[in-house]
């Protein structure tokens, strides 16, 4: 997503819409906190159908395992409401005029019990990449730290990388010697987000 920021925007717009339709809900600390034998969190990813171009769909993959078991795994099979097409081609037989129909976003329009509930979180972090850097007569260096916004509303912040280097023994102006380190801690920015995949929503210098 950090490499493509149209796609990072339709997808954040998209979990937007979500909740303001209200198929999604966020999650307060306490509920959270809520013992639930039922908590399963689904990975989820964005589709664009190449016939559908700028539209895109999330799919929340419940047949992904986690130690080895899914959430289909755990899930009754209930009975097959789907009628065969030769079902439906016989019934344009029986009258005049057929109609179709479909419903906008039906799966998402289904009831879930509060109970089950549970089994259908899915984690929305807002990843950002600071990185900080300084300079002085003697040396120059960027660290960059990974700030991840969680659905509690905490903060973690965590360490992921540093660099320093020796001042030249040709003496420097303490201007140069900061270009430098802004130098570095860009490169720094870059090497980060290439070599991880993760979602970072913000880089921050």
């Amino acid at each position: 997503m950090d490499r493509n920021p149209a796609f990072s925007e339709a997808y954040c717009a998209k979990i937007a819409q979500y909740i303001d339709d209200g198929y999604d809900t966020k999650l307060t600390h306490s509920q959270l906190q809520m013992p639930s034998q039922r908590a399963w969190y689904l990975p989820h990813f964005g589709v664009i159908n190449p016939n559908k171009p700028g539209k895109l769909r999330l799919v929340f993959d419940a047949a992904a395992p986690s130690h080895g078991v899914s959430l289909n795994d755990a899930l009754l099979p209930g009975p097959d409401y789907l009628n065969p097409l030769t079902s439906v081609l016989f019934k344009f037989r029986q009258h005049r005029v057929g109609f179709g129909g479909d419903i906008r976003q039906m799966f998402h329009q289904v009831h879930i019990r509060p109970d089950d509930q549970p089994a259908q979180r899915f984690l929305r972090k807002d990843l950002e990449l600071h990185v900080f850097e300084d300079a002085s007569e003697s040396a120059f260096a960027a660290a960059a730290y990974f700030r991840l916004s969680l659905p509690d509303d905490s903060t973690r912040v965590a360490f992921v990388f540093g660099k320093s280097r020796v001042a030249p023994l040709k003496p420097i102006s303490i201007p140069r010697l900061e270009l430098q380190a802004a130098l570095m801690a860009s490169r720094m920015a870059d090497t980060v987000r290439k070599e991880h995949d993760l979602p970072i929503d913000r880089i921050v210098l």
